[in-house]
């Protein structure tokens, strides 16, 4: 809609929200902290310590790829450009009439004794609280009244809205496009910033944008300083379901003391700070034991119904070149076949399009392609040609595509076929725990926005139109019902949550997911069979916690090298890595697994502890490097929790003890695939055999062998050594000829299929499949000891490492 200017008030207070891993309106603490003020600006700063890798403190260094790979990237652009159209609906209309502000959320539960207050993001007057722990302690539990804005606008506001985006780092950035507010706005008199932290941002951390937080706080405070402005930054916690601050660490083996009210430490200690989680339990099954009971989970906020608009020389109305972009993209969304957007669905990622700015009304562009986001950041090109050469891939198409035509998606074999952005995010939860007429509750909320309550408020259609017990029930159940028995299951798209990418991108929070879950277990009522998978699910929301503190409680040594590769230490075979990397191991399920990452940013749980046990375990290569490559290619790429579970599985975490673990992969493939369909889609050299040949094409007979043209394939030792092909096909083509030898000797990798009727298990080896009874086999059995793939940890909603859970 055509923005609008108002001359009610005079802009003398402008919120910035600095948008990081936080692309949603609902839940927001950091945006309705930052709508307290005349005038809202929200600003995206493409760093380009978010898309290329540091070298990891290692003498060997990092692999020279992208931190942030390509499919990764093409879900960013389509979740900021969702955003820029919320943001453009809601500030385009604060020059109207302004309509009440939204009930406020519940109280959250009474904390456990000992526990700290709630620190949410309440309203930061001019001169008030400045940066750091006692900012945060003192901004209260949300805005009063639950509203998101505090008065009008005035006539030195830009009128109008949405995401301002820039290339380069915060602490440059921001500075700068504050020096253009002050000189359209010379009224200004206050500025406040909101953001949500990185785990891995602090100053003592290790992640990749370590101290950038307090970099930017100390540029803008030399910036007010110079212009006599008072100014005030508040950090706000979105990464956990369990805030920090609400932890019982009273009741962690170690500590003596009770924690003190947060409210009450003036020298409270940084969340991102080690020494916060020192006494943090080291196992999760302690650690969830301890803290489930005693720990509340906050309520979470409904999206505001309007926004401040943006303050001058920003926003405006879109001129023709605006719109003229809009239809470029909608254009290659219809020439690829994309969907149409539901009309009341703002959010649809298709729909936003990218950012549609003039050079006048200075937010810039959001790029349209990867390419162009890539050429933002000078040495990204080459980081994507290594990472090419590592994988045997090419992702032209990918990184080409406009990130809202159907071309870019992962393809047709792709387990994650969504766009990305909150309402698709909210889609899928609502899918997932009421089953297919669930999903309709995102796409409406009589103009509140995406991520409207449908179930906790009982306001929505997610709970009235599909759950469980209501008239309109869906003929079958919804995947949640069957959570337990498939969430480890290599194949199928509702296996798992497949939340996972949108909590890593911030379109959703793990209290959105707990609350919806919760709104499911009480519409199927006590003593219902839900229960137990509600929670399940909310077990690996647990896990993805204990993981994302484990690695801030690592600090500096979270990428130290460890004494896991033993005496000779971590392995640093190029060689071998590349055949890993490329899916030419000559272990089908792993290969498969890898492929199936490579080729759609994807896999599942299972398939991710077997890629990292064989790399860590068997090739003994160096885990960092592993993380790193599972890092780039993730869509859920999630640093704090990818590198805690793969640091785990390496055996030189402090999180769960040292693993000594080695995953038998060619009978994990029988149990979690057992029909071998990751093989037959991913590994087209194996496609035409039988499945129990695609599990273990070395144990043909003769005759298989000669039906299949195997001759010669297995017939020598040490194992093959033939190298990576490009997209997974070599100079023998698509034919079990094409397919390498294992590197390491498969008998070390084959043991007995559990779950047969009987409980006698079968061998896995020459032509038996070793197939479970059920095609759920093992999904629950080992549930209890869930070790999440790296990124697979993400949690209920998630995959997020060789650790955790997968959702």
């Amino acid at each position: 809609m055509p923005a609008t200017r108002c001359s009610a008030r005079t802009v003398s207070s402008c919120g910035v929200w600095w948008i990081r891993r936080d692309l949603r309106l609902a839940d927001n603490e950091a945006l309705r902290g930052a709508s307290q003020a005349d005038a809202l600006l929200p600003v995206y700063c493409l760093d380009p310590a978010a898309v290329l890798h540091r070298r990891t403190q290692s003498s060997h260094g990092g692999l020279g790829i992208p931190r942030l790979g390509p499919w990764r990237a093409r879900l960013l652009l389509q979740s900021l450009a969702s955003l820029h159209t919320d943001l453009a609906r809601l500030q385009g209309a604060a020059g109207g009439p302004q309509p009440p502000p939204p009930p406020p959320p519940p109280p959250a539960a009474a904390p456990h004794a000992g526990q700290g207050g709630p620190t949410g993001a309440g309203a930061v007057p001019p001169g008030g609280a400045g940066e750091g722990p006692q900012a945060r302690a003192q901004a209260g539990s949300g805005a009063a009244g639950g509203g998101v804005v505090a008065g009008g606008v005035g006539a030195g506001g830009g009128g109008g809205g949405g995401l301002v985006f820039r290339a380069g780092p915060a602490h440059e950035v921001l500075p700068g496009l504050l020096e253009g507010v002050l000189g359209a706005n010379p009224q200004l008199r206050h500025v406040a910033l909101h953001l949500h932290a990185e785990p891995l941002g602090g100053a003592g951390g290790a992640g990749a944008e370590a101290g950038a937080e307090a970099h930017v706080a100390g540029a803008l405070r030399e910036w007010a300083e110079r212009h006599g402005l008072s100014l005030s930054v508040v950090k706000h916690w979105d990464r956990t379901l369990y805030h920090p601050d609400d932890l019982p660490y009273s009741l962690y083996e170690g500590h003596t003391a009770e924690q003190p009210a947060a409210a009450s430490r003036p020298d409270l200690p940084d969340l991102q700070d080690p020494a916060w989680y020192r006494h943090l339990p080291p196992t999760m099954t302690r650690f969830r034991k301890a803290t489930q009971p005693a720990c509340p989970v906050r309520p979470s906020h409904p999206p505001p119904l309007w926004l401040p608009p943006l303050p001058a020389p920003f926003g405006g109305t879109p001129s023709e070149a605006n719109l003229a972009h809009r239809t470029e993209l909608n254009g290659a969304a219809a020439a690829g076949g994309g969907r149409t957007p539901p009309s009341s669905s703002p959010s649809s990622a298709v729909a936003a399009g990218p950012h549609e700015a003039s050079d006048s009304s200075h937010v810039g562009r959001i790029p349209c392609t990867v390419r162009q986001l890539y050429e933002h950041v000078p040495g990204a090109a080459s980081a994507l040609e290594r990472l090419q050469e590592l994988t045997g891939r090419q992702y032209g198409a990918v990184v080409d595509d406009h990130v809202g035509a159907a071309t870019a998606s992962p393809g047709p074999h792709s387990a994650f076929p969504f766009a990305a952005g909150e309402a698709e995010a909210l889609r899928r939860l609502r899918h997932y725990v009421w089953g297919p007429g669930g999903a309709a509750g995102a796409d409406t909320g009589a103009g509140a926005g995406p991520g409207v309550a449908s179930s906790s408020a009982g306001a929505g259609t997610g709970e009235a139109a599909a759950g469980p017990g209501s008239e309109q029930e869906p003929a079958t159940p919804p995947p949640l019902a069957s959570y337990t028995n498939t969430r480890a299951l290599a194949v199928g798209l509702d296996a798992s949550t497949k939340l996972s990418p949108f909590l890593a991108l911030g379109c959703i929070t793990p209290r959105t997911v707990h609350r919806e879950v919760e709104s499911a277990r009480a519409a199927a009522g006590p003593g219902s069979p839900l229960s137990a998978e509600c929670d399940w699910l909310q077990m690996h929301l647990l896990i993805r916690d204990y993981f994302t503190l484990s690695a801030i409680r690592e600090g500096a040594q979270l990428f130290s090298d460890g004494d896991g590769g033993g005496e000779a230490g971590w392995s640093h075979d190029l060689s071998a890595f590349r055949r890993w990397a490329s899916g030419r191991t000559g272990l089908p399920f792993v290969d498969a697994s890898l492929r199936e990452l490579g080729g759609s940013g994807w896999t599942s749980n299972r398939g991710r502890q077997n890629a990292a046990s064989m790399l860590t375990k068997d090739l003994r290569l160096d885990w960092r490097w592993g993380a790193e490559l599972f890092e780039c290619l993730l869509l859920d790429g999630d640093e704090a929790v990818n590198a805690a579970n793969w640091r785990s599985v390496a055996g030189v975490g402090s999180a769960q003890g040292p693993d000594d673990r080695r995953f038998k992969t060619v009978t994990q493939g029988m149990e979690y695939d057992p029909d071998a369909v990751l093989a037959a889609t991913w590994l087209p050299e194996l496609a035409a055999l039988p499945a129990h040949l695609r599990h273990q094409p070395w144990a043909a007979t003769e005759q298989e062998r000669g039906q299949y043209a195997l001759y010669g394939m297995y017939d020598s030792t040490p194992y093959g050594s033939r190298g990576p092909a490009v997209d997974g096909a070599d100079a023998a083509g698509d034919s079990a000829a094409g397919y390498p030898p294992p590197m390491v000797d498969p008998a070390t990798h084959v043991g007995v299929v559990k779950g047969q009727q009987g409980g006698g298990g079968r061998q896995a080896q020459g032509g038996e499949t070793g197939r479970p009874k059920s095609g759920a086999a093992g999904g629950r059995r080992r549930g209890n000891r869930a070790k999440a793939a790296p990124q697979e940890a993400a949690g209920a909603a998630g995959a997020d490492s060789p650790r955790s859970v997968e959702a």
